[in-house]
Formats: C-alpha cells, sequence, structure tokens
C-alpha cells in the first residue's frame, strides 16, 4: 500500500525551516539567560558572609530544638557580701541556655557623713548573646557602677519562654582613695 504524498511547495517548506530556526534561536538564548540567572544566584549565596550563614544555621537550630531545661541565672563569682579593695570588681555568673539577655541594676549607696544616698544604674549586659552560658560583668567608678560603701547588683535574666529571674550580690568596695 502507498501512500499518497503530500509534498508541499518549496516555498512552504523553507518558510517552515526559518520560523524553527528562529525558534531555535530564540531558545537558546532563553536558555543562556536562565543558565546566566541559575549562575547569579548561586554567586550570590557563596558572597554572602560567614557570619550570615552561621547565624541562620543557628536560628535554624535553636528554633528546631527549644532548650527543655530549668531556666536559671546563678552568681558564681565572687562570693555574696565580700569587701574589695581594688577596681575593677568582676562579676561572673552562669545562666541557662536559653537566655535572651540580661539586664543589670548596681545600686551604689554613696558614703557621707551625712545620709547615705542610694544611687541605681540599669545596664544591658554586653556582649551576650542567646546561647551563651557564662557572662562576665565589669564594675569601676568610672563606669558609674561601682561606689566606696555598699554596692548591691541585680542580674535579671530574660527567657525565651518569657520568664524572668534574678540573682543578686553585695558588695562593699573599700577604696583605698579614703584612707
Amino acid at each position: 500500500m502507498t501512500l499518497p504524498s503530500c509534498a508541499l511547495p518549496n516555498e512552504d517548506v523553507s518558510e517552515l525551516e526559518k520560523k524553527i530556526s528562529d525558534y531555535e534561536k530564540k531558545n537558546l538564548v532563553l536558555e543562556q539567560r536562565l543558565i546566566e540567572l541559575e549562575n547569579k544566584q548561586v554567586n550570590d549565596i557563596d558572597t554572602s558572609s560567614t557570619t550570615e550563614k552561621n547565624t541562620k544555621k543557628i536560628t535554624k537550630t535553636q528554633k528546631e530544638t527549644p532548650y527543655k531545661g530549668e531556666n536559671y541565672i546563678t552568681i558564681s563569682n565572687p562570693k555574696d557580701e565580700v569587701s574589695i579593695y581594688e577596681e575593677p570588681l568582676e562579676i561572673r555568673g552562669i545562666v541557662s541556655p536559653n537566655v535572651t539577655k540580661i539586664n543589670v541594676y548596681s545600686t551604689h549607696f554613696q558614703m557621707s557623713s551625712e545620709v547615705d544616698t542610694p544611687k541605681t544604674v540599669e545596664q544591658i549586659l554586653q556582649p551576650f548573646q542567646t546561647g551563651d552560658s557564662e557572662f562576665n560583668f565589669k564594675a569601676m567608678r568610672s563606669f558609674e557602677n561601682l561606689s566606696p560603701g555598699t554596692n548591691e547588683y541585680e542580674f535579671k535574666a530574660f527567657f525565651q519562654d518569657g520568664t524572668e529571674k534574678s540573682d543578686k550580690i553585695v558588695i562593699y568596695f573599700i577604696s583605698p582613695d579614703k584612707y
């Protein structure tokens, strides 16, 4: 059985070949543009800073595994109600890893011949980041968070679950300048 021939006139075939060629060229241009865009995305990702990448990983990990232990803040050094004779005073402590920030409230009772005048200074402990397990605080007269006489320090921790806890310490600063 033979099929009837379906021949198209020569100009119709050449016109179709031209259209096919045009479509192939457009397709090639689009493929090249797509490759350029994909390469640009890869370069943008590669050029982002390591810190940003690590922060994203840490944030993702923290969201995936929330802390389920007890919330705590504990001053570990120095002991409560000790006398110091030199600056700076360094107060160290430990916290649970879900602390988002620590506020320090330092109250100083200025020694005077008339009346002890309390002065309270509030500070946000810097540098401190969520996930840190220790903190360190320096007090000095020049920082205006240490005065001769009685100094009370309250460290208030703010936790991811919205709760707060604090620990307090009293330090007696005996300034060598006074004697």
